[in-house]
């Protein structure tokens, strides 16, 4: 729920405070337009709010490490196929 916090105050430039004075505005607003039963999925959904965006975080991480382990395996396989064109030329002028 943090990161919706800053969230809202980079954007709306406003204080810690007011940012979470914001988000409970909305979400009891949200809560109200909503019948009685499905008002306690709200607040469960506000909750967990911020440990989903979490995880997706995490998740997108592992995908973007694994990328570049992939990319770096990629651009050293490049370097040694190149490498072994030069030096076969090398080789043959001996």
């Amino acid at each position: 729920m943090q990161e919706l916090i800053d969230k809202i105050k980079a954007e709306a430039g406003i204080t810690e405070e007011q940012a979470h004075k914001a988000l409970g505005t909305v979400k009891e607003y949200v809560k109200s337009k909503l019948p009685a039963g499905i008002a306690g999925t709200v607040e469960s959904w506000f909750s967990n709010f911020g440990q989903k965006v979490a995880e997706k975080k995490d998740d997108a991480a592992d995908y973007l490490e694994q990328a570049k382990d992939k990319a770096e395996d990629w651009a050293h396989d490049l370097k040694d196929k190149v490498s072994g064109l030069f030096n076969n030329g090398e080789e043959e002028k001996k």
